[in-house]
């Protein structure tokens, strides 16, 4: 007869291993969040914002002397003298369609951030402080939570860069694969929502100078 195997244990070496695995961020706001491995999920966003609406093809120019054959103009070639007014229209229009697809990317990848990229304590209470103080709290558990993470646990970009940072090593990804998702990221937290201390100046109103 064969012995029955014992079912294995992890050795105290394995679980320090484990424990030491795990990637921690504290934020401004003095909240400690645990980073998790959800850089797939952040290219699939990418990825998927792409294929909704294909990035445009910026407006062409002719090559004066080489027949029909055609270029993008770039930011330097559209600034040049004697560029057509209808170009100018299109690289306008080209250009805010990339600030919007961009501005979607962004959302998008806060949104997995704050749901599935980060885990936190939330405060008891925080609900009836928020009504309180005239904020809005949303209906719905996905919404509470994006809520809560935009006011109470991201203070500024510092935030976002330590926390994107991360989520790159949870991953076990290179950081430059997760560049373009941090810059998304960081764009959409914006500093101008925040003062320097982390404290959102809105939410306490023209008085509030926050804690010593």
């Amino acid at each position: 007869m064969s012995k029955k195997k014992r079912p294995t244990q992890k050795t105290r070496l394995q679980i320090y291993q484990d424990e030491q695995s795990q990637v921690y961020r504290t934020t401004s706001r003095g909240v400690t969040v645990k980073c998790l491995p959800v850089a797939h999920l952040l290219e699939k966003v990418r990825t998927e914002v792409t294929d909704e609406d294909p990035e445009q093809v910026p407006p062409m120019r002719k090559l004066e002397g080489v027949g029909e054959v055609e270029i993008p103009y770039t930011e330097d070639t559209i600034a040049v003298e004697g560029v057509p007014e209808e170009d100018k229209a299109a690289w306008a229009d080209y250009q805010q369609k990339m600030r919007e697809i961009e501005m979607v990317r962004g959302e998008r990848t806060l949104k997995v951030i704050a749901l599935r990229g980060v885990e936190f304590e939330m405060r008891p209470g925080w609900e009836e402080e928020h009504e309180f103080m005239g904020l809005r709290v949303p209906e719905g558990d996905a919404a509470k939570l994006y809520h809560y993470f935009t006011t109470e646990v991201v203070g500024n970009k510092m935030d976002g860069f330590l926390i994107s940072q991360g989520i790159s090593e949870a991953s076990g990804v290179d950081k430059e694969l997760l560049a373009t998702a941090e810059d998304t990221f960081l764009d959409t937290l914006g500093e101008s929502e925040w003062d320097e201390s982390g404290t959102d100046s809105d939410d306490l109103g023209e008085e509030g100078e926050g804690e010593e």
